[in-house]
């Protein structure tokens, strides 16, 4: 088994020969993963794509540097290594050192690909060199929790995000990274109160959609959530999914009272989907924004969310 070790008190990103992947080459001719110019804070504005023509489903993004070529990356809270789109693979920048046969995320989606590391990328004035990152067939550049810990310490608004060593985040509640048992993911996970029971959920910062604020994959639905499903199928039936296709999985739609960190949140509702093909797992996406700042430790291993009302 070969490790990328992120961080301190971070879990690891682990390679398996017999699921996760396997190195093509040894551990010793890959060069350390580093960052300089985070010494002082910075901020770089988020910005927003539209993806359906209602302007519910958006991704928010920031402006990087990727080997000398401006792009855009999605903050891929759910993820621990990177990715990028196979066709970039072949750029004298990058290095292929191995593939992986398996990895998924905080809604449980399995990627593929090589296994490559990236020579530079800037993300306002830090410079991060040997970028361990997977080429796989998306077509939008990830920034998985592998590249945002290097940043140390790290606040996230509707507007920016800011980072650096000195950025004053005094929270208390430890990081949480959600993992399988075999380890092949890690997902930035954090407590919410819904329908008086409190869980611990993975924030996916690569998306935000207002139709729906919770996201749940469930293998199965109990004999309650099958009425649901069926009472629903008209109102489902018109609801567009993230692909912009209709849903087709069996779904039905709840709505609840949402809390996080005593910030009430009021009336959300939750997409909850029946599909045998992923682990079950809950997601919430940029909208738990809409009421606090996020503040991610690294240095410290601490999170917390911070009201701006």
């Amino acid at each position: 088994m070969v490790t990328f070790l992120c961080q301190q008190n971070l879990e690891n990103f682990s390679l398996s020969a017999t699921k996760m992947g396997s190195l093509t080459v040894f551990p010793s001719l890959i060069p350390a993963f580093t960052v300089t110019g985070i010494d002082h804070k910075q901020s770089l504005p988020i910005k927003y794509q539209d993806i359906n023509k209602n302007r519910t489903w958006k991704i928010p993004y920031i402006n990087a540097s990727l080997n000398g070529k401006k792009t855009i990356l999605l903050l891929d809270t759910e993820s621990a290594i990177s990715k990028l789109p196979i066709e970039l693979k072949d750029s004298p920048h990058v290095h292929i050192v191995g593939h992986i046969n398996y990895a998924d995320n905080g809604t449980a989606e399995i990627f593929s690909g090589d296994l490559g590391i990236v020579d530079e990328l800037k993300i306002g004035t830090a410079v991060l060199k040997n970028v361990p990152v997977l080429f796989t067939t998306t077509k939008k550049a990830y920034l998985g929790l592998m590249v945002l810990q290097k940043l140390g310490k790290i606040k996230i608004n509707k507007q920016q995000m800011t980072f650096g060593k000195n950025i004053n985040c005094n929270c208390q509640q430890d990081i949480h990274l959600g993992s399988t048992f075999e380890g092949d993911y890690q997902a930035l996970k954090y407590p919410i109160t819904w329908q008086g029971r409190t869980d611990l959920v993975a924030i996916d910062l690569s998306e935000e959609n207002t139709d729906f604020n919770l996201l749940q994959f469930k293998s199965e639905f109990t004999p309650e959530e099958q009425i649901l499903f069926e009472k629903q199928k008209k109102i489902i039936d018109e609801f567009t999914d993230i692909t912009k296709d209709k849903i087709t999985d069996p779904a039905y739609i709840v709505e609840s009272d949402l809390s996080i960190d005593g910030i009430n949140y009021r009336k959300r509702q939750k997409l909850v989907l029946k599909d045998t093909r992923r682990r079950p797992t809950m997601t919430i996406g940029a909208s738990i924004l809409e009421k606090a700042d996020l503040y991610l430790d690294f240095i410290n291993h601490k999170a917390c969310l911070k009201s701006i009302q």
